[in-house]
């Protein structure tokens, strides 16, 4: 389960404090928390923050400035780093290429700093490091590319335009790590989600069968962020149910289902009723007699009926029963995703 302040799938709960992610934000944060004379004396009747005098506003403008520049400074000397050492086979040097991309990594958690990277030159190494012959550099670099992609259009374009998701759909389909695969799939993820020019090329290259055969794999890490990555792409504008309807997605995942009970179900569970809602072609797919998925779901509401650990995945069965055989197609039905 993800811990408290996170949803499953990792991403930040909405009931989080949302901080600043750019020198100016936090300079007004600043400005807005400092407290005013009569705040420091107790008197309550004064609620507004007095603005900042301009002699101590240029100061910590100097500050945060001096902070920014040292590290792009920083991101700079890592990156040569991992350029002059990236090939070397001595293990210091791969030691040392490991540290900075992580270093990297942590420093390209903001916005600001994720956009500097490429201005510095970092994104003409990502090819390579994708491609690096230790697993270890490669998991780190997918690590990394998430950080870099999430939320910035500039990155996004970047690493469509030098053919970062064949490289990433390569890498969650056929690399020889499954830590490699489960990174790649969550930089993929963070590249495809708000980017139409990225989901139409992820569904070019044939994106869809990669995620299938991930949620085939014998990875329950890869089996999960498949499911979740499949789900994201039902709240999308575009249509992707009709594409999945004739890929044969519902046979694939009442397969999955089918296999002995694991804790993968829930997520593939959810996947499937949020293929079905609103689809008449995928409702009729699970009503197929061959399929026996009726008789499937009335076996697997009693097996988790009472259990709490199974409650969502009890939850899905049920609606699941209701949108394919009890006539209620429509997207009323609550779908806790």
């Amino acid at each position: 389960m993800a811990s408290s302040g996170e949803n499953k799938d990792g991403s930040s709960s909405s009931t989080q404090r949302r901080y600043p992610n750019s020198m100016e934000g936090v300079l007004q944060m600043a400005i807005a928390n400092t407290p005013t004379e009569e705040a420091a004396s107790g008197d309550s009747q004064r609620t507004e923050p007095t603005p900042l005098d301009p002699e101590r506003k240029e100061f910590l403008e100097k500050v945060f400035a001096e902070m920014y520049k040292d590290e792009v400074k920083e991101m700079k000397s890592l990156l040569e780093v991992v350029r002059l050492k990236m090939d070397s086979e001595l293990e210091e040097d791969e030691e040392n290429v490991e540290e900075a991309l992580e270093n990297l990594k942590d420093l390209s958690d903001t916005i600001d700093n994720a956009q500097d990277f490429h201005k510095v030159g970092g994104t003409q190494l990502l090819p390579q490091l994708m491609d690096h012959p230790r697993s270890e550099v490669r998991s780190r670099t997918f690590d990394l590319i998430a950080n870099l992609v999430q939320n910035v259009p500039l990155n996004q374009k970047v690493m469509l335009e030098m053919g970062g998701i064949e490289k990433m759909l390569a890498a969650v389909d056929k690399d020889s790590s499954p830590t490699v695969r489960v990174k790649a799939l969550y930089a993929l993820s963070c590249l495809a989600r708000d980017h139409e020019d990225c989901q139409r090329v992820f569904v070019e290259k044939d994106g869809f069968s990669v995620l299938m055969r991930a949620m085939q794999s014998d990875v329950e890490k890869l089996q999960i962020k498949s499911a979740f990555m499949l789900q994201a792409f039902f709240q999308m504008p575009t249509d992707f149910k009709e594409t999945l309807f004739k890929m044969g997605m519902v046979h694939q995942l009442i397969g999955l289902l089918q296999l002995e009970h694991s804790p993968t179900h829930e997520f593939f569970m959810s996947a499937l009723l949020n293929l079905v809602m609103d689809h008449q072609g995928c409702i009729n797919d699970c009503k197929q007699p061959d399929l026996g998925f009726k008789e499937f779901l009335t076996a697997r509401e009693e097996l988790l009926k009472g259990k709490p650990e199974y409650e969502e995945e009890h939850s899905y069965c049920q609606q699941l029963m209701k949108v394919c055989f009890n006539g209620n197609h429509g997207s009323q039905t609550t779908i806790d995703r």
